[in-house]
């Protein structure tokens, strides 16, 4: 239900809603006095002075398979935009339930949808709501971005299609749907998911626009065109590149005025996030915006574009925020203020095992970051045990002067090196933060070029901290599980046992769950069976002859447990059952809400790799 709480100190809620119906993404429209939110799949306004509620949107509802996302007001409140998504041509997926009287298989739909974008009147007033009118999409398409322009005139869609290797950007007239294209790109592998930045100027007269077109992801702009001119394309026209150079930008935002803009980027370091302002010509870029080291994420600019929100943290210090003021008139930034201390005293008390960073060449020349965890009084005249870990592809990155991502992984492996293992971390081929040719050095062969820098990791560590090579263990969860699996069943003489959490043994099931990062990556099954087949560890089910620990919720509903199960079933028809044990959590999704289930995860990781790996210690 909707609550709002007036800021003056003493004042107690009020309850604006008593339904039975979920009520969510609440946002104030620019009156102060209106809230617009979802419930039942439609989208709604409700006056807080009159408690009076309209319904903008009738598209969605029970058994009809068309779901509302992506809503945006427009800046005087008085338009507001959203995407129409049609599932009916989605898969119904089973997600079934043991733990009650009797098993129930509640479903989730997945697949491609066909979309399109709406406006409607946030007073309701709207008969027919007003459609952009986009050209048709070629192959499978989605559209990833809305964003008014500041006079609320038009909308900014970023669309992607052709099978995720085209995007268009398209500037949509707010009163008749007629779009303009205003820049489109294609990549021979897949539109990068970083270059979704798109920020029209104060003015309406610019779109400043992020893309990975010289190899790492910059900063573009553009010229709007008038309202009187909109309908003939602007794609031919060439975009102005405002930043360049081997890093990457993740974030940017005008600056009152239109004339700067201030970004967050790896310039300084691959390892760190900084923010700098730069205006239409190099030299007005600002090297520092005062930020302390190590990862200034999240970022929230004030309307005035005089204070900078973020949240900093470092390898040992969870995220705290921070605020920096803008002078936006001398371009200059002056005090740093830190808002928060929220890490109890006792965390801060613990001697946490400091990673060693350093690069490692991969068999195909590239280097490669990593960093490693040595145990106490580590001598290199000694011979250790070692744990690979594996982090998630969803796009991330690992090696990073910040608080992990996979900060429970952190803290487990800060328990193996008091236990006498080395642990090895890398951001292999894949991982965010390098550029376009290191994301997409994985395509069409996952477990290929990223398989291989783990494997040359693991050469490195033997060769230069005392690793015993028939000691060394590997683990991580989701595409981690996947490489622990393929590692394994492929390499058996470079890891000696590996625990597979939530892993992906067959990419034509996460096709099914995941549709757009699997064709990004692989295109569609039925196009590429051998890339597939090549990419999922079922294939090599047959190499299993090292311990494999195979843990998986139940219930998840991003990498099935359809997964663990098929090739469970393949290692038992192999009469590979010596070498694996598996330990499934009833009410567990992909990530695990419940403490005790974390708890009993690392507890078995610990047991097994103390089992497998410390022998001789």
């Amino acid at each position: 239900d909707l609550y709002t709480l007036s800021l003056d100190k003493g004042s107690v809620p009020q309850r604006l809603t008593r339904t039975a119906a979920f009520e969510g993404g609440a946002q104030w429209l620019a009156d102060s006095r209106r809230i617009m939110y979802q419930s039942g799949g439609n989208l709604f306004t409700l006056d807080v002075t009159s408690v009076s509620i309209v319904q903008l949107t009738r598209e969605a509802g029970p058994g009809n398979n068309v779901s509302l996302f992506g809503a945006e007001p427009s800046e005087d409140g008085a338009r507001v935009a959203y995407v129409v998504s049609d599932t009916s041509k989605q898969r119904a997926l089973f997600v079934p339930s043991y733990t009650g009287e009797f098993v129930s298989a509640p479903t989730v739909r997945r697949g491609w949808a066909e979309q399109r974008v709406q406006v409607v009147s946030s007073d309701g007033s709207t008969e027919q709501a007003t459609v952009a009118k986009l050209p048709a999409p070629e192959g499978a398409s989605y559209i990833r971005g809305l964003r008014w322009t500041p006079d609320s005139t038009a909308l900014i869609i970023d669309r992607i299609d052709r099978d995720t290797k085209r995007r268009q950007i398209f500037l949509v007239d707010a009163t008749d749907g007629t779009a303009t294209l205003i820049d489109e790109e294609t990549d021979a592998k897949w539109v990068a998911p970083l270059s979704s930045i798109i920020e029209v100027s104060p003015k309406s007269d610019r779109l400043l626009f992020a893309s990975e077109r010289d190899g790492f992801n910059h900063l573009y702009v553009k010229p709007l065109p008038r309202k009187e001119k909109r309908g003939a394309s602007t794609a031919a026209v060439s975009a102005k590149q405002l930043t360049e150079g081997k890093w990457e930008v993740d974030w940017a935002k005008w600056l009152p005025g239109g004339e700067r803009i201030i970004y967050s980027s790896t310039r300084n370091s691959t390892a760190e996030r900084d923010f700098g302002i730069i205006g239409e010509t190099p030299s007005n870029v600002i090297s520092g915006v005062g930020t302390p080291r190590g990862m200034n994420t999240d970022p929230q600019l004030s309307k005035d574009g005089g204070l900078l929100l973020f949240e900093h943290s470092a390898w040992n210090e969870p995220t705290d925020l921070y605020t920096v003021t803008i002078d936006v008139v001398t371009r200059q930034t002056s005090i740093l203020r830190r808002l928060t201390r929220t890490v109890p005293e006792r965390f801060t008390q613990i001697n946490w095992t400091k990673p060693e960073y350093f690069d490692f060449k991969a068999k195909d020349g590239k280097m490669v970051k990593a960093r490693i965890y040595t145990p106490p009084q580590f001598d290199k005249s000694k011979k250790y045990p070692a744990v690979v870990f594996v982090h998630g592809a969803g796009y991330l990155q690992d090696i990073i002067n910040g608080w992990s991502y996979y900060y429970r992984e952190a803290m487990f492996n800060h328990i193996l090196t008091q236990r006498g293992y080395l642990v090895l971390e890398i951001d292999y081929r894949g991982s965010a933060g390098y550029g376009r040719e290191w994301r997409t050095d994985v395509y069409d062969f996952l477990g290929g070029l990223d398989f291989q820098d783990h494997l040359d990791g693991i050469d490195y560590i033997v060769k230069n901290y005392a690793v015993d090579p028939a000691r060394v263990g590997m683990y991580g969860g989701s595409y981690g599980g996947f490489m622990a699996e393929m590692a394994v069943m492929r390499a058996p003489e470079r890891v000696a046992c590996a625990a597979a959490l939530r892993p992906v043994a067959d990419w034509k099931n996460y096709f099914a769950s995941s549709p757009i990062y699997t064709t990004e990556r692989l295109g569609f099954p039925d196009k590429n069976t051998e890339g597939y087949k090549r990419s999922s560890p079922i294939t090599y089910a047959e190499g299993l002859k090292s311990p494999l620990l195979i843990l998986h919720g139940m219930v998840d509903d991003n990498v099935h447990f359809q997964d663990s199960v098929q090739l469970i079933d393949k290692l038992i028809k192999l009469g590979k059952s010596e070498y694996f044990e598996v330990m499934f959590y009833p009410n567990e999704n992909h990530a695990f809400t419940k403490p005790e289930s974390w708890t009993d995860e690392y507890e078995r990781m610990l047991r097994f790799f103390d089992q497998h790996l410390r022998k001789g210690n």
